[in-house]
């Protein structure tokens, strides 16, 4: 499944941020031992933008929206259940809306055969769904897909 959600405000998260400047790093530390880790990233949109919008000519003055893809969520095996997953993806989505605004489009990719996560992201709470023709408008989904 491929899902996508607009940065909006949320809770503040407990976890640590390592910004490289190609992707951002969510950290989540148990008694100082890392339980749970998590990376945004725009790289996985490398030759996945087939136009950007600035260069039709009815949308000359439009600015392209930041794409920001979720990937690698890992949580220990046994710190699961336990919350983890959530503040790590609050932190995440706090962090998108704070760098880059309330444009940003935050997607990522669940196998199909992963029902507890496709769950976990389409609930009310975390609010990710399919994305609108839109939302795909000028993506190749394959290609994003593939770099993921």
């Amino acid at each position: 499944a491929f899902l996508a959600k607009l940065a909006a405000a949320g809770t503040q998260p407990t976890a640590h941020t390592n910004t490289d400047g190609k992707s951002d790093d969510i950290t989540v530390l148990s008694k100082g031992l890392p339980v749970g880790a998590a990376e945004l990233s725009p790289i996985e949109f490398d030759g996945a933008i087939t136009r950007q919008l600035s260069q039709d000519k009815d949308t000359s003055t439009a600015q392209q929206p930041t794409r920001l893809y979720v990937t690698d969520v890992v949580t220990s095996s046994k710190h699961r259940r336990m919350g983890i997953a959530n503040t790590l993806m609050d932190a995440l989505e706090s962090f998108a809306l704070e760098k880059f605004g309330t444009d940003t489009m935050l997607y990522l990719h669940v196998k199909n055969d992963n029902a507890a996560a496709q769950k976990f992201y389409q609930n009310p709470k975390r609010g990710y769904v399919a994305p609108t023709s839109e939302q795909l408008q000028n993506i190749d989904v394959r290609r994003l897909e593939d770099n993921a």
